[in-house]
């Protein structure tokens, strides 16, 4: 079997027959899929990598495991970000690409974009609750504990995006 076919085969999961993939579904955790591990996944994705056409291939594919645990297909009509950054809006880890998966891609892939700042705000109000964080000029309580969003390790990440992202668009 060729990475070609084996695309065209998986491309054949949501089919009824007798000779298409019986995966287990999409939009919905790996462990309910055929694929049953991420490192099952990644072992899949890598082999269809070698082929000349995977990227014009991926449309379809369903190898968009997001952060959230849920795999599902990649579409070029709802991209998903690629990115070291998901950490930050755990809130919004539907979003974005499972990190265990993002060295086999880039955002020029169908089916993938680019973590910005403009997409960061856009989506920060779901992880920093506006009632807590958005004070007016009153002081927000500072919180020193680990499983509290916004700490020390938290922050520390927020600026490594902010620097990382302004030193790419230099």
């Amino acid at each position: 079997m060729n990475p070609d076919f084996l695309m065209c085969f998986l491309k054949s999961f949501n089919a009824t027959g007798i000779d298409t993939c019986k995966l287990g579904g999409v939009d919905c955790s790996i462990e309910e899929t055929k694929f049953k591990k991420i490192s099952h996944l990644f072992l899949c994705i890598s082999y269809c990598k070698k082929s000349d056409l995977f990227s014009k291939q991926l449309h379809g594919l369903p190898f968009c495991l997001t952060e959230d645990g849920i795999i599902r297909t990649f579409k070029r009509e709802s991209p998903v970000f690629c990115t070291n950054y998901s950490t930050l809006l755990k809130e919004s880890a539907s979003l974005f690409l499972h990190h265990d998966l993002i060295d086999l891609f880039t955002i020029t892939h169908d089916g993938l974009k680019e973590f910005d700042l403009n997409a960061f705000t856009e989506y920060l109000p779901a992880t920093l609750a506006s009632d807590v964080y958005r004070t007016h000029n009153r002081p927000v309580v500072w919180s020193t504990h680990l499983d509290s969003v916004v700490n020390m390790t938290w922050l520390s990440r927020v600026w490594d995006f902010i620097n990382h992202t302004v030193q790419q668009k230099r």
